[in-house]
């Protein structure tokens, strides 16, 4: 007889924890359940959470506010800059990446559009442009912190948490033909 947690605390942090069992092995049939983790401020698992997941999280969160409403780049980043309820390192690298992927918005998309040229920039989901406009920046300007491996792989599950059915598919083809082509070596 497997051990489930009662309903009302399962539902009640809005995750739902694999049952605890003595043994590893979950027993015929059964999959194991990998509990998420929150990368917000105030949960207990956000400290199980890289500090650079839960920046590209805000990033992300950012740069889908700038594509959705009339908000500047510098609202928003001050607005990042300034929220004491995120760690000073969180806050940092989500506004390298937020001034970066703003700087280099058209080389960004430029690489996007050849990569996915089945799909204008405009009519991919705003989540699924943004997490690319996170990882393309991170590729071509972050390589000596962020391995490329790392930065696909960020990609495609941020996709997942937060975009479509098939977000994780969709970012993993388009991140896997532009770093491709990033690894040619530019001549000076």
């Amino acid at each position: 007889m497997t051990h489930e947690p009662p309903e009302d605390q399962s539902a009640s942090n809005g995750h739902q924890d694999a049952p605890t069992n003595s043994s590893s092995n979950p027993g015929p049939g059964k999959k194991r359940r990998r509990r998420k983790k929150s990368p917000f401020p105030g949960n207990s698992t956000a400290a199980a959470t890289s500090t650079r997941h839960q920046s590209r999280v805000l990033a992300l969160q950012t740069l889908y506010e700038l594509d959705v409403t009339d908000h500047t780049v510098e609202e928003l980043s001050d607005r990042v800059r300034d929220n004491e309820d995120v760690l000073p390192i969180v806050r940092d690298y989500a506004g390298t990446l937020v001034g970066g992927v703003s700087r280099h918005a058209e080389t960004i998309d430029g690489y996007i559009g050849e990569a996915a040229s089945d799909f204008p920039i405009a009519q991919i989901a705003v989540i699924d442009r943004n997490v690319l406009r996170i990882a393309v920046y991170e590729l071509m300007n972050q390589r000596k912190t962020v391995p490329v491996r790392v930065a696909i792989n960020e990609a495609i599950d941020i996709a997942k948490d937060f975009g479509g059915e098939n977000s994780g598919k969709f970012v993993h083809g388009v991140l896997g033909t532009i770093s491709k082509r990033l690894e040619t070596p530019e001549t000076p």
